[in-house]
């Protein structure tokens, strides 16, 4: 698995359990993740993030290794993945997928997050 934190910050936990504890420590904006992993699979590792609030809405980009699978690819998009390649992946279409993925997260937080009030200058404020 790797995430962004910004569109050109790039870590790699390599297991889901790494995955999530990660991803809990660190506000990310994109996370790219093999199907299969050591431990907690992607799959499973993607319902963990989808269910926990400071994770819901981080888009994940699932990678598989296993060849073409429609009923996979099916699940995974049910499931609610942003998107899914098959290996091997070519590295200029995975940047455009993380950069749009990561544009699209932060348009996304920051349309939903409050801003803080504007600073009041002068006296009796």
């Amino acid at each position: 698995m790797r995430w962004l934190r910004s569109a050109g910050d790039c870590c790699g936990p390599t297991s889901g359990e790494q995955a999530l504890k990660a991803v809990l420590r660190h506000p990310v904006a994109t996370v790219v993740m093999d199907i299969e992993m050591p431990g907690i699979d992607g799959l499973d590792t993607m319902s963990y993030l989808s269910r926990l609030d400071q994770t819901r809405e981080v888009p994940v980009l699932l990678i598989t290794g296993t060849g073409r699978d429609d009923r996979l690819a099916e699940r995974a998009y049910r499931m609610g993945a942003a998107g899914f390649l098959i290996k091997p992946v070519d590295p200029w279409a995975l940047r455009c997928h993380v950069r749009a993925l990561a544009d699209l997260c932060s348009r996304t937080y920051s349309a939903t997050t409050p801003q803080p009030a504007p600073a009041r200058y002068g006296w009796g404020v």
